[in-house]
């Protein structure tokens, strides 16, 4: 594992979002007609890593090597929410799930 001293300064890409917040709140609101609460469920997943995301982005740092990190983990929960929107694309796809354009 690296020390913070040791996590890469350069900026990386932010993907950028999918969905609006209003669009996951939409989603976080469907009903299933079956005992599958999957869109609910990754909507919220996606929705906590936006969340954590745009903390990180703003969190203070005490020195240098704060602001690494912090960089890191923004970076790092920008990736992983964006892996989660393409999952979601993908289910609301498959499931026929009409997202209003917001």
């Amino acid at each position: 594992m690296s020390s913070p001293s040791q996590i890469p300064q350069t900026p990386a890409a932010v993907p950028e979002r999918v969905y609006t917040d209003r669009q996951l709140a939409h989603l976080l609101e469907i009903s299933s007609q079956v005992e599958c609460e999957c869109p609910n469920n990754v909507a919220k997943l996606v929705s906590s890593l936006l969340a954590f995301e745009r903390y990180s982005a703003t969190c203070q740092n005490r020195n240098a090597e704060d602001a690494a990190m912090h960089a890191l983990l923004h970076r790092q929960t920008a990736a992983a929410r964006a892996l989660m929107e393409e999952g979601l694309r993908e289910l609301v796809h498959f499931e026929n799930i009409e997202v209003p354009e917001i």
